[in-house]
């Protein structure tokens, strides 16, 4: 008598706990001739503040990110020590591609500070409503803090160029690997790892350990740790006022621009 084979067991992802799930209802789609957003290529005001459209999508979708891997951490709380190892290496690559683009943002807006007293520009921040005009300030702030002051404006700006060209993206940063590495080379403890027979098995815990410890090596050289908050901390409170800054900012732009004949 022939036995009946049994089909494999299928790994599935567990859905996303209900309360981590990010609420939102996107606006109605609204058009805008695209020859008035960008008039041509010597449009600088136009050009940046497309350009500023690109930076407004990739905070926003790190931020719903953020939130996400936050409310998971704390819907697991207390849970087995791999999930809680894998929340904390995301956590911390979310964090890594924070610093990356907050970083490219200040570098965007301290490159092309001239847009910034053009007339039309001045226009659209005019009528920014208060608190979104002080968001703003303090974006343009950091961009523009001098390297050599001892306030958090230029301790931020430093932070999140050593955190970019360190950990941000550049794979090719051994000399900093090798700086971050050294405390768990001669800690005495095994660097932990999940080898599975599939990449969602898989996951390499020393290496998020590394980035953790270049990132806060990074920011001490520059945060006052009784004074300042903590990198984590930091990068989050930019991106979230980036955030709320770059949206009526934009949506002035894109109405001034639509009545424009």
């Amino acid at each position: 008598m022939k036995r009946k084979r049994r089909n494999p067991k299928v790994q599935r992802s567990a859905p996303p706990h209900p309360s981590a799930a990010p609420k939102r209802s996107l606006a109605r789609i609204s058009y805008i001739d695209p020859a008035k957003l960008v008039t041509d290529e010597s449009d600088k005001v136009g050009l940046f503040f497309l350009m500023l459209s690109v930076v407004f999508n990739d905070i926003r979708d790190l931020a719903e990110l953020a939130l996400y891997v936050q409310k998971c951490g704390k819907s697991k709380a207390g849970s087995a020590r791999l999930e809680q190892y894998d929340l904390r290496g995301r956590h911390i690559m979310l964090h890594r591609f924070i610093a990356g683009t907050l970083h490219e943002l200040m570098k965007l807006i301290y490159k092309e500070r001239s847009v910034l007293e053009m007339l039309e520009f001045k226009e659209v921040a005019a009528r920014l409503p208060a608190e979104a005009l002080s968001l703003w300030d303090e974006i343009v702030g950091i961009a523009l803090a001098p390297d050599n002051e001892a306030n958090i404006s230029s301790a931020t700006k430093r932070t999140l160029v050593s955190v970019r060209n360190s950990t941000s993206f550049h794979y090719y940063a051994l000399n900093s690997l090798a700086k971050g590495w050294e405390p768990f080379r001669k800690s005495g403890q095994m660097a932990p790892y999940s080898m599975g027979s599939s990449a969602p098995e898989t996951r390499f815990y020393y290496a998020d350990a590394v980035l953790i410890q270049m990132m806060e090596d990074n920011a001490n050289r520059f945060l006052r740790p009784t004074v300042d908050p903590p990198f984590d901390r930091l990068f989050l409170e930019v991106m979230y006022k980036a955030n709320q800054a770059l949206a009526p900012l934009l949506r002035l732009f894109l109405e001034k621009r639509a009545a424009a004949t």
